[in-house]
């Protein structure tokens, strides 16, 4: 019910409020590629719904709402935030893009003592089934990998021995739900003498 004031009288009539629809796309920031997931949108008053890529959904014209990455597929960082204020008149329909930046995880290993790089030794990164999500060898001072899930547990195992060094213990990595784009994960070797 709306109060207006026409022919100075004080005039009492309903009017229809238009809660413009938005698509929400989840995309890679850098290629536009359509990625799948979640996201929360919340208001001021702490109101909250959670939406899949894709969904269309109504929100109030002259209000502002975030938009958080809830999750996302593998390799993307799941934390992104965005603001959306929806103009007190807008087209009934809108698409809203959220773009997501790769997750990086970054792993180096260097000797105990000298703190330089291990070369020659060989490693597997386990997911929680201990299915292999990545393998690499440490012929370069750090190992980078995008294609890993947040919000999870990692193991890093060594399956290939460096020359003159114990092997190391597996390593347990834990990539948090959100947090920074990058994950620095720095591990030691203890060499022997021959």
């Amino acid at each position: 019910v709306c109060l207006s004031v026409k022919n100075g009288e004080l005039t009492e009539h309903t009017e229809k409020l238009i809660k413009p629809e938005w698509k929400i796309r989840l995309k890679d920031e850098k290629n536009g590629k359509t990625l799948n997931g979640r996201i929360r949108i919340s208001d001021s008053e702490g109101n909250f719904r959670e939406v899949n890529e894709g969904d269309t959904v109504q929100m109030l014209p002259g209000k502002s709402y975030t938009l958080k990455v809830c999750s996302v597929e593998k390799g993307y960082y799941s934390g992104c935030e965005q603001i959306l204020h929806v103009p007190s008149e807008k087209p009934e329909y809108e698409i809203y893009e959220i773009g997501c930046r790769p997750f990086f995880l970054s792993i180096g290993i260097s000797d105990k003592k000298t703190g330089k790089p291990v070369i020659g030794a060989e490693f597997v990164l386990l997911d929680e089934k201990d299915a292999v999500c990545a393998r690499f060898r440490t012929d370069q001072s750090v190992y980078e990998t995008s294609r890993l899930s947040s919000d999870r547990s990692y193991r890093l195992h060594q399956i290939g021995l460096a020359d003159h060094y114990l092997p190391m213990q597996d390593q347990q990595i834990v990539i948090p739900a959100f947090g920074e784009e990058m994950l620095k994960c720095d591990f030691s070797m203890e060499g022997y003498v021959t």
